[in-house]
């Protein structure tokens, strides 16, 4: 029996983490003459031979983990079906894209997924009130109390459905629903929210999960730097939202 794997390593150099995973899953494999490694674009190929034992994700997992060992670094694998004949190795590399394209969110750092993989349905996250609670934390100038509600908002987002296109729509859908109720506090916030306003597009163009969070983190910390308090906001009402917030995410 044989079958197809696609390794997809963190983001950062790549190239060179590519190689070095490369390297180290072909000695794992090929010296055992269990698979063929190979390269494609960002992105890894295993074609693997064996009992079908071998092609289930517990097992693939525990051989990953030992290839890699040494190389201490996180990966997720896509594992297509196992066919009998070397003329439907395409349709396991089929499978294996498939589940690529519906693993947006990382939520495992080191694993294997097959096809038995489900994702627990969660309760739709409600934007408005995800923008709301955002708008509050962007009133406290609080810089880590902005990028907590971020990542959490992110998360329930994910949580509710992990595809790509779900991922960042929603996420799409809630930060320009906080842009727009921030653009009208005042016109130094209109014309702050104007400048970041392309954001929203720049949300479709992230490769992974971790850094839409980057790029998201990274942009909105400026605005938040660029918005001013008004004048009559006390010291009193920035530590009483900022207890709010907290309070309402517990």
């Amino acid at each position: 029996m044989a079958g197809t794997l696609c390794v997809c390593p963190p983001v950062g150099n790549i190239s060179v983490l590519l190689e070095v995973i490369k390297q180290k899953l072909a000695r794992h494999f090929e010296e055992r003459k269990e698979g063929l490694v190979f390269r494609i674009d960002s992105k890894i190929g295993i074609v693997m031979r064996g009992g079908r034992d071998q092609f289930d994700a517990k097992h693939l997992n525990c051989e990953f983990e030992e290839a890699l060992a040494a190389v201490n670094t996180s990966f997720i694998a896509f594992a297509g079906g196992a066919v009998k004949a070397v003329a439907d190795i395409g349709k396991s590399y089929f499978e294996a894209t498939e589940l690529m394209k519906k693993e947006f969110f990382p939520g495992r750092e080191k694993s294997v997924i097959d096809n038995t993989f489900t994702i627990v349905p969660q309760e739709a996250p409600d934007t408005g009130t995800l923008s709301n609670k955002f708008c509050q934390a962007f009133d406290t100038g609080n810089r880590s109390l902005m990028c907590r509600m971020l990542e959490e908002g992110l998360l329930s987002i994910a949580h509710f459905d992990g595809a790509e296109q779900a991922v960042k729509t929603l996420t799409a859908q809630w930060i320009s629903l906080t842009l727009t109720k921030l653009s009208k506090r005042n016109e130094i916030a209109q014309l702050a929210v104007q400048d970041v306003f392309p954001i929203i597009s720049d949300i479709y163009e992230q490769p992974d999960y971790r850094t839409l969070q980057q790029m998201l983190e990274d942009r909105l910390t400026q605005l938040l730097d660029r918005l001013e308090l008004d004048d009559d906001e006390s010291v009193v009402k920035q530590v009483t939202l900022l207890a709010e917030v907290n309070l309402s995410t517990r």
